[in-house]
């Protein structure tokens, strides 16, 4: 399997009602050579409800911790389910602008 240029990181942990736009954020960039790492820190069932929403999406890995995890160790579990070339991380509160991939993958490259 080709390795993406970029990962995206999504940590969560019981904020399903603004996760949804952070992956939507990442899944609408006009840049597909790309995964989306979702990791759901022990949460509720609500969590894996928002991820299903985009199962269709072949870019998104959902890996979720065993335990509930502090928030630095959480973060070092979902980096290391990472495969990209560089990585980003998107908080769960927080999204792209359109193009931002494009934008940051030009830069890199030329």
């Amino acid at each position: 399997m080709k390795r993406p240029f970029f990962s995206i990181v999504i940590p969560t942990k019981n904020r399903p009602h603004l996760l949804r736009d952070a992956i939507a954020s990442a899944t609408l960039q006009n840049f597909d050579d790309l995964e989306i790492v979702i990791s759901d820190n022990y949460n509720d069932i609500k969590t894996k409800e928002v991820i299903d929403e985009f199962r269709n999406d072949g870019r998104i890995k959902y890996v979720r911790t065993e335990r509930e995890l502090g928030m630095v160790d959480h973060w070092e579990f979902a980096l290391r389910q990472a495969t990209g070339r560089y990585i980003l991380v998107l908080t769960d509160r927080g999204f792209f602008k359109q193009g931002a991939l494009r934008y940051i993958h030009k830069t890199i490259t030329t």
